[in-house]
């Protein structure tokens, strides 16, 4: 690992990406996957930050609500062309047995990209899925 504190970094699978992530806390956690979900699309150095939006997701537990927030991301990249380039501001709270998870995102649509983008993903899946407030490995269909 790079950063004791926080980061993430790839994980090898056969066919698609695995990437674990860590942090102090399951915001950054959730943070540090999410940034390491984007660094696989897109440099952030070639992602003008002229968009601002909001990702919201509810999940039963900790592993749902990875999911959830990785595939909301990828249908607003999907279907709006929305490209992050900073996620800041994760937030998560339990609200009548449910977690639920706000990100601020930082980007742009993809046709401002300065290079297009690297890849995309169908979804983020259970497989192999492994979580912890501290430690997460989700795995993104190609």
């Amino acid at each position: 690992m790079v950063d004791a504190v926080a980061g993430f970094e790839y994980r090898d699978h056969v066919s698609d990406v695995t990437i674990r992530a860590w942090g102090p806390s399951i915001e950054e956690t959730l943070t540090q996957a999410c940034l390491g979900m984007w660094a696989l699309v897109a440099d952030s150095c070639s992602v003008p930050l002229t968009r601002e939006w909001t990702v919201s997701v509810c999940g039963a537990s900790l592993g749902e609500l990875l999911v959830n927030l990785l595939n909301e991301q990828i249908f607003g990249f999907d279907s709006a062309g929305l490209v992050a380039g900073g996620v800041e501001g994760v937030s998560v709270e339990e609200k009548g047995g449910m977690l639920e998870a706000r990100v601020a995102m930082k980007g742009c649509r993809s046709d401002e990209l300065l290079q297009p983008p690297l890849r995309s993903f169908k979804a983020a899946t259970f497989h192999d899925l492994q979580v912890s407030p501290y430690l997460v490995e989700v795995t993104l269909d190609v």
